[in-house]
């Protein structure tokens, strides 16, 4: 943090006292897409442009543009990011099998664009932090707490810190100021990809020059002119994803046996048999939202070692196995219903206490840590109690998997994405954007998983 302190400092001591600028802001979310709150879940981006801001290789883009191409217009400016991914449940203190992980990072990335004729080029390098660091959890907790909204419970299972380094590159062909081909490269520990598309607008166009229209695509500014324009337009890209920092850790040396069973299935693994690993499977890999489907398939799986109290059962696979998410309506009637069969009078303390914990609790982002932390103990002293497991090794265990439960996850090889929209640049001081995009996920989802997601866009910029 301190490195990146110095090197704002270094660059804006070259600002002399009097210069053109443009600030820009981005903001990219999926709830402007409801119900969508999963995958690429927020973004956001805050760029400085002036020309006197030094780029460490605009002598290489003078080399290989500006003498060939003759460009018109250079511009250089500083960007600071951050994006934000979760999985499709944030009410789930452990992730499904299937489902992405947890991450964000936060950038200060130095960005050059280059106007030749035709031609545009541009350039960005960044370097920040990827993992707990970024201060995802902080930042997506807040803006959840004041839209009133579930705050995410699995961000444990976040992707590890780690120092990140970035290189994006775009270059855009203008066939006429209407339509023209894009290419786009990728290279560093946060993303490695190659590919392309074209792009189509259709309104007032006055100039060749295409500005950025999204966080992850490049793109300078608009063309600075008296000459106003407006269009909406239509971008589809394709790309070939090599690496993912987001999905597999800032270290590709990250393999998926380094990590802990999202789960806890294994307290029960002691006395389920010789067969339990295909049960198991089963378990894990069973993404329906449903409370029930699930209980239902471990109950079958499990039901030699397990005792007839069902709505016990429930609680606990609920608690244990299924991150904990709080009771609906109708999981609490059917505990309650289920409970006319138990003989209360019979129960153990620890039991009545579970049944209380669990059909008492209103709070919609989650059941209590206390309702944890009993059926825990009831698992230890009851479930458990010839396997030679104590409540002690349990809790060792249960801080283990805590600090390390980051699951690295396969990017997909071929992506694809639409972006559309509309741009307004009327006023010469001030341009906004308007947009959405819709995508294949950057990972191969499970089954049941969404396999598009969709976001929109806003972009404000101002000329001073």
């Amino acid at each position: 943090m301190k490195f990146l302190i110095i090197y704002l400092l270094c660059i804006f001591s070259l600002f002399p006292k009097e210069y053109n600028s443009v600030v820009r802001m981005y903001w990219e979310n999926d709830v402007f897409f409801p119900p969508s709150d999963h995958y690429y879940s927020n973004g956001f981006r805050l760029e400085y442009w002036n020309n006197e801001i030094y780029h460490p290789f605009q002598f290489i883009n003078k080399f290989l543009f500006n003498s060939k191409y003759g460009c018109s217009q250079e511009e250089t400016g500083l960007s600071l990011g951050q994006n934000i991914y979760t999985p499709t449940e944030i009410e789930r203190k452990n992730s499904k099998e299937g489902d992405r992980n947890y991450a964000s990072y936060i950038y200060l990335g130095n960005t050059i664009n280059n106007f030749c004729g035709n031609h545009q080029f541009y350039w960005e390098s960044s370097f920040g932090l990827l993992g707990k660091n970024s201060l995802g959890r902080e930042i997506q907790s807040d803006i959840h707490k004041n839209i009133q909204s579930s705050i995410p419970l699995g961000w444990e299972n976040q992707v590890p810190n780690y120092f990140t380094f970035q290189n994006n590159f775009d270059y855009k062909y203008s066939i006429t100021k209407y339509f023209g081909l894009q290419g786009v490269g990728k290279i560093g520990n946060i993303n490695t990809s190659l590919g392309g598309g074209f792009y189509l607008r259709w309104g007032k166009v006055s100039s060749n020059h295409l500005p950025s229209f999204g966080i992850m695509d490049g793109g300078g500014l608009p063309e600075n002119s008296e000459v106003g324009e407006y269009y909406f337009y239509i971008q589809p890209l394709f790309w070939r994803q090599v690496y993912d920092g987001t999905l597999q850790g800032g270290d590709a040396f990250y393999k998926r046996d380094n990590f802990i069973d999202r789960g806890y299935q294994n307290f029960y693994l002691i006395e389920s048999g010789s067969n339990y690993r295909t049960s198991l499977n089963n378990v894990n890999w069973n993404s329906q939202n449903s409370l029930l489907g699930r209980f239902s398939l471990f109950y079958l799986s499990y039901k030699d070692v397990l005792s007839d109290n069902l709505p016990l059962n429930l609680i606990l696979f609920n608690s244990l196995f299924n991150g904990n998410p709080a009771f609906t309506r109708d999981s609490k009637n059917l505990i309650l219903f289920l409970l006319k069969d138990i003989q209360l009078g019979k129960s153990t303390p620890e039991e009545k206490i579970l049944y209380l914990l669990s059909i008492t609790n209103s709070n919609k982002a989650g059941n209590s840590e206390a309702l944890y932390w009993v059926s825990l103990k009831y698992l230890s002293d009851t479930v458990l109690k010839n396997s030679n497991i104590h409540f002690e090794e349990l809790l060792v265990l249960n801080q283990l998997q805590k600090n390390d439960r980051f699951s690295p996850i396969e990017p997909r090889k071929y992506q694809g994405k639409i972006n559309l929209g509309f741009y307004f640049h009327i006023i010469p001081k001030l341009f906004l954007h308007i947009g959405g995009s819709v995508s294949t996920p950057d990972f191969y989802p499970g089954e049941n998983l969404p396999d598009l997601h969709k976001w929109g866009s806003l972009q404000v910029g101002y000329r001073y």
